[in-house]
């Protein structure tokens, strides 16, 4: 999508179109680009973005989504509320330039009762958005994340499927 389209925009639709309205421009505008049919290079890609336009209105919930929070709606947690992201943004924005006299960690300031920033980007970041004593290296792995290690299996543990037998710790290389 390109960077200043709308999905209301990319179907021909008004934001409070109905399903049925949606579904009828999809299916025209499928109809026009689509690559059997439009020998154009660019139909291609203009058939990619109708798809994914339909693809985000025609489901209710991410329709919703996309509604409240924008093009970044696959970038906010599903446990969100809209308002709370709305007022994080608007304060970010503000704090970055105005906030410098009582700004928070990362340099983010926001009025008392207004939000706590560690409460709204906790999950995502593990509860470490910032803080003293809190910060990024001290906390060890992010629960969930990835984690490799290297280990030298014989053919038959691998065969088997089994835990290497009882090795001395210098034989594992965390990678």
């Amino acid at each position: 999508m390109a960077a200043g389209d709308d999905f209301y925009q990319i179907l021909g639709v008004p934001r409070d179109a109905s399903q049925e309205d949606i579904q009828r421009a999809y299916r025209k505008l499928a109809r026009t680009y689509h690559p059997d049919v439009n020998k154009d290079p660019a139909a291609e890609d203009r058939f990619k973005e109708v798809s994914e336009a339909y693809d985000v209105l025609s489901d209710p919930q991410t329709r919703r989504r996309y509604d409240a929070f924008g093009r970044d709606f696959r970038q906010v947690p599903e446990d969100v509320d809209p308002e709370t992201w709305r007022r994080a943004r608007a304060g970010a924005r503000a704090g970055a330039g105005a906030g410098a006299g009582r700004g928070g960690p990362g340099g983010f300031s926001f009025s008392e009762g207004d939000i706590d920033l560690d409460d709204l980007l906790g999950g995502i970041f593990g509860g470490r958005f910032g803080g003293a004593g809190r910060g990024w290296g001290s906390a060890g792995p992010v629960p969930g994340a990835d984690q490799e290690a290297e280990l030298e299996l014989t053919v038959e543990e691998a065969y088997r499927a089994t835990a290497p037998a009882a090795r001395s710790p210098s034989r594992y290389r965390p990678g």
